[in-house]
């Protein structure tokens, strides 16, 4: 059986220490723990916590602790936060370490119910990360979730020639898209029979976006032109009415010559793209001003580019 001192001190209200032989000691309590040597209980009356030295953490330097004063700790109330020493170092309980770079991070930081870390990377399976977060493995989130930008992305989207093809309600549909100087890939019109003053040429390219892009401008590359080019970037409903706005255009003036148009996004300005509910592509016409005759061509086109911005990762 252990023997005990009882020692009462007179507060408002009666507090007892309790000092046991093997070295345990109890405030508020006769039966403090054997796995503490120093066990304070509260109760209905007693409703207090304990205060520690507090300190700074230049004074870190002052204590100079010895390895095995692991566990010594205090109050740093500039930065209102508690250190603790392992042995080695001084640590955190919520932050980064203290003084020279540590082996491994401390601690993080909290704001109400939220979490952060403002110095080095953070590794996940990764003891040697070299970006701010870096995983070793899969990362799982839910379907309904998505990764998001802190802002908007611009990026660019290319459409070839190539995927351009001849729609053929014209007045001439022996005419269609030709390869000339193949290093270039310019496309012109040519093959056979003659298309007359008056008559639109037009071509047509698929356009796949990301879900939820914003469009803002179409750009193109015209050459070898004697007549006026137009490239409109469209959508059509896949159920609805059967019309076509104009999300953007790039309009290309007679005569030019291998000439970059920039069209800015006009009736469609600011248009968030839906692919569930439409379909988009691009629709480049020529009107034919001058009749022409193989192998001549009144239209050329180098290459397209879209511009568009988006706020989330596809």
């Amino acid at each position: 059986m252990n023997h005990f001192k009882t020692l009462l001190i007179i507060f408002p209200f009666f507090l007892s220490v309790n000092i046991f032989a093997q070295n345990t000691t109890g405030i508020n309590t006769a039966a403090p723990s054997s796995k503490a040597a120093l066990h304070v209980k509260n109760d209905a009356l007693f409703k207090q916590g304990v205060i520690v030295p507090d300190l700074t953490a230049a004074d870190t330097s002052i204590i100079s602790p010895a390895a095995t004063d692991r566990g010594l700790f205090f109050y740093d109330y500039p930065n209102k936060q508690f250190l603790y020493f392992d042995g080695s170092k001084w640590r955190a309980l919520a932050g980064p370490t203290i003084g020279a770079a540590p082996t491994s991070s401390g601690f993080w930081s909290n704001t109400g119910n939220d979490i952060y870390y403002n110095t080095g990377n953070v590794g996940i399976g990764n003891s040697v990360p070299i970006e701010k977060l870096d995983v070793n493995g899969n990362i799982q989130i839910p379907a309904a979730n998505e990764y998001k930008y802190s802002g908007a992305k611009t990026h660019i989207y290319a459409v070839g020639n190539a995927d351009f093809n001849p729609y053929y309600t014209i007045n001439a549909p022996n005419w269609v898209l030709t390869s000339n100087d193949p290093g270039q890939q310019l496309w012109r019109w040519a093959v056979s029979g003659t298309i007359a003053t008056g008559t639109t040429v037009i071509a047509t390219a698929p356009v796949n976006l990301p879900d939820g892009s914003t469009i803002i401008a179409v750009e193109c590359v015209y050459g070898l032109g004697t007549n006026t080019q137009l490239m409109e970037l469209r959508r059509l409903a896949f159920t609805g009415p059967t019309t076509f706005p104009v999300i953007a255009s790039a309009i290309g003036s007679a005569g030019s010559s291998q000439v970059t148009v920039n069209g800015l996004a006009t009736a469609g300005s600011g248009e968030v793209l839906n692919n569930a509910s439409y379909r988009y592509w691009l629709k480049w016409s020529v009107p034919i001003t001058n009749t022409v005759t193989p192998p001549g061509s009144n239209s050329a086109l180098y290459g397209v580019r879209i511009r568009y911005s988006v706020t989330k990762a596809d």
